[in-house]
């Protein structure tokens, strides 16, 4: 079992080729930050000035760098045979958190429902900060409902995935599961999450 003190221990992957290409995108987009600063400040977007967006985006980059390498550092201190398990089961536990999320507060909200309706308005709040209901499409916890039918077109075939590796016990939880993964891709109204999970479907469906 992996522990603190482990992971500490574990050296940062520097000799990784994706490593040095994420630090140098990292570093190219600070740079970039830094001589274009008079028409970043000059600029605004959407009632919010140039230098607050790239402030927020450059967070957001910092967040997704190192989350990358901390990611990269955990799955290498596990056998190289259970990563791909481990991934999943994450997968998984993160689906259930949005899918149980949207089948408690948005779904009934978006029926009318004033109980869910007042949630929603306060986790709104919180969440996306703004206080305007988004109520004629499917968005969980993401910031726009094409977001989230991204998010469900990436995690559906490893949903797939578990109907076909579960033992018979357990087949139809999963089946259940892939089901409603459809039902939320509906209700988000996305084209495109539509077409890749027809194209994965048909995919599965000529492997096996």
């Amino acid at each position: 079992m992996l522990n603190f003190h482990n992971l500490i221990l574990l050296k940062f992957p520097m000799d990784l080729l994706s490593f040095q290409l994420l630090t140098l995108f990292f570093a190219w987009v600070l740079i970039s930050g830094i001589l274009n600063f008079h028409g970043i400040l000059t600029n605004f977007t959407k009632g919010r000035s140039g230098i607050e967006k790239f402030v927020l985006q450059f967070i957001l980059l910092l967040f997704g760098f190192f989350s990358s390498i901390l990611s990269y550092i955990t799955l290498k201190s596990f056998n190289k045979k259970d990563i791909l398990f481990i991934f999943r089961k994450c997968i998984l536990f993160s689906f259930l958190f949005a899918g149980i999320y949207s089948l408690v507060i948005e779904i009934p909200a978006e029926l009318g429902h004033g109980w869910a309706i007042s949630i929603l308005g306060f986790i709104t709040t919180i969440i996306h900060g703004s206080e305007s209901l988004y109520l004629d499409r499917l968005r969980s916890l993401s910031g726009e409902a094409s977001w989230f039918g991204m998010y469900l077109s990436f995690v559906f075939p490893w949903l797939m995935s578990y109907y076909f590796t579960a033992s018979k016990t357990y087949k139809y939880y999963y089946l259940v599961i892939i089901i409603y993964a459809l039902i939320l891709t509906f209700l988000t109204y996305s084209r495109t999450a539509y077409f890749i999970i027809a194209f994965q479907i048909i995919a599965f469906i000529l492997i096996i």
